[in-house]
């Protein structure tokens, strides 16, 4: 087991600190600090792992691309000019170029789909780190406002400091969200990018086979005739549409 594989722990304990942090009897501020940076870590909440696991298995699916446009090749290297005299090599040509073009355009596809997601396990993991961080250091600022509490002479300083440092705290991990939300936007720019590459060829691919590149050889469709059906009902009545009164 890795790092990563602790990101969803780290993201859940850090909200649980925070929320833990805001129930003390420390500074109202200082609560509101922490329940507000709680909610915060909850919108990016992610798992490094399974977004590395994505991307791994993405990156597959550009090996696998690229080994079917190989093995038709050596498929095809295969039959003797013979066999080849018996069919239409140049329609399996012109077909087999067009496979391998886009097999070329999907791998490019699925190796930078697999890159941004890399990078956003990356950032979700750094993400969760910081999140343990700030959490940490505002559980602990919650506390030393609460034990103040029981020493009048040194309650208003130690407030005003544990206040102090809870803001700067929060203002940390705005920006580091705030960079995250970024990378989790582009990242998605670029799913959606290759989702919209792949679907638009595989709707291309299906259009082209079922539409006839010569209407000429169409199949000519016979209307069937089957005798001695009923024409008539249990009533007597002509069997076919009724016509309105």
């Amino acid at each position: 087991m890795d790092s990563y594989e602790y990101g969803i722990s780290m993201y859940t304990a850090a909200i649980g600190a925070c929320f833990v942090a805001s129930g003390l009897p420390s500074n109202p501020a200082i609560q509101t600090i922490c329940r507000f940076s709680g909610t915060l870590i909850g919108t990016v909440l992610s798992s490094p792992s399974d977004i590395r696991e994505a991307a791994r298995n993405t990156r597959e699916m550009t090996t696998t691309v690229n080994n079917a446009a190989a093995s038709i090749d050596t498929a095809l290297d295969t039959i003797d000019h013979d066999d080849w005299e018996k069919m239409s090599r140049p329609e399996v040509d012109t077909a087999v170029k067009k496979f391998t073009t886009q097999a070329k355009n999907s791998s490019q596809a699925y190796s930078e789909l697999a890159g941004a997601l890399d990078q956003l396990a990356g950032h979700s993991f750094q993400m969760a780190v910081a999140s343990v961080s700030v959490a940490t250091v505002l559980a602990t600022l919650s506390a030393l406002s609460a034990a103040g509490k029981l020493f009048p002479p040194t309650a208003v300083a130690t407030d005003i400091s544990a206040t102090a440092s809870s803001s700067a705290a929060l203002v940390v991990l705005r920006s580091i969200v705030g960079k995250s939300k970024a990378v989790y936007m582009a990242a998605g720019g670029v799913a959606t990018a290759a989702g919209m590459f792949m679907g638009q060829s595989a709707s291309e691919n299906m259009t082209k086979a079922v539409t006839p590149t010569d209407p000429k050889k169409m199949p000519a469709f016979e209307q069937v005739y089957i005798p001695n059906l009923p024409t008539f009902d249990k009533d007597g009545q002509p069997l076919g549409p009724k016509k309105e009164a």
